[in-house]
């Protein structure tokens, strides 16, 4: 996303969900630039190719484990901290269900 319009735009949709007190979700994540963008304009979390192809439901668990070893650059950002927790909430939280 290194088209500063386009950038401007998702910019402006992050600040704005903030605003009302939502987080934002990222769809369709390629590449290490995007995210970086991303991260950078204060994304809250992001899915696409470039984390993960899709993953049986079955193999959830495993994937998320591993994942926890391995550090990326989605870690950083100003929400960093509280994302991190969020998402040891939601994985304790599956984990319970199943």
């Amino acid at each position: 996303m290194l088209d500063p319009r386009a950038s401007a735009l998702v910019g402006s949709i992050i600040a704005l969900a903030h605003s009302l007190g939502l987080r934002t979700v990222a769809e369709g994540v390629e590449t290490d630039v995007a995210l970086a963008e991303l991260t950078r304009l204060g994304c809250d979390e992001a899915q696409g190719y470039y984390l993960s192809r899709p993953v049986p439901a079955a193999e959830l668990e495993y994937w998320l484990d591993r994942r926890n070893l391995i550090q990326t650059p989605y870690g950083a950002g100003p929400n960093a901290e509280s994302r991190r927790d969020d998402t040891q909430k939601s994985r304790a939280t599956s984990v319970r269900a199943s």
